[in-house]
């Protein structure tokens, strides 16, 4: 499974070379003064400022209240018995809903929580982890920015727990990890053993970049 991604948000300001030192528009007689040039010049660096302001306190504000209302829509439904036909979606216009949830134990005490969505399409992946069930194994994929960053900090050993709709659990041991190319992931060889899914986690890598890349770090656990 493959998501193309976006160029980065554009950052910055406009250069002021871009601005001449000296402008004079005659409109109606009047000259447009230096002066005047300086304040549109401001006015145009301010309102883009604003704009990008704007767009990170949405990103900001999506990211604070995103995680509150998954839970919700998931405790909604356990309380529920998972009864409902149709899972509780966590906003009125969300195309998916939470399929499980995610727990990484080291040493016998819980160090990450996070939920997984199912629907494993660019727009749920700006909200948490998706989950690709192939036959093979449990695919997941998250951004390497936000909800997948954690990867970086697994150890082999580490338990990841999963609570599944309807009260089922599924828990795999992390193995290893490694990286390759988008177009050359694969999901390892267990033919001897059909009945045990194994759990691959994937994101971007270098970990700590912020350009586009087809690099993928994955994470290997097996099932217990």
């Amino acid at each position: 499974m493959a998501f193309p991604y976006t160029k980065p948000f554009p950052n910055g300001l406009p250069d002021a070379r871009l601005f001449p030192k000296r402008l004079a528009v005659k409109r109606g007689g009047r000259n447009l003064t230096k002066a005047a040039v300086k304040m549109i010049s401001l006015l145009v660096v301010a309102a883009f400022a604003f704009y990008q302001l704007v767009g990170a306190g949405l990103i900001w504000g999506k990211a604070w209240l995103a995680p509150i209302l998954i839970e919700r829509a998931w405790e909604v439904d356990k309380a529920n018995g998972w009864s409902a036909a149709n899972p509780t979606k966590p906003w009125g216009w969300a195309d998916t809903y939470p399929a499980m949830k995610l727990s990484v134990e080291r040493a016998g005490k819980i160090i990450e929580e996070q939920f997984v969505l199912a629907e494993p399409t660019m727009r749920a992946l700006a909200f948490g982890p998706v989950l690709l069930d192939d036959s093979d194994a449990t695919i997941l994929f998250g951004h390497r920015e936000t909800h997948f960053k954690m990867l970086g900090d697994l150890d082999a050993g580490d338990r990841i727990i999963a609570d599944l709709r309807g009260g089922a659990q599924r828990v795999w041991t992390v193995r290893t990890n490694w990286v390759t190319t988008e177009d050359a992931m694969f999901v390892p060889d267990r033919s001897n053993n059909h009945t045990r899914r194994d759990l691959l986690m994937v994101t971007c890598y270098p970990l700590d970049g912020l350009t586009p890349t087809d690099q993928r770090y994955i994470v290997w656990a097996t099932a217990e």
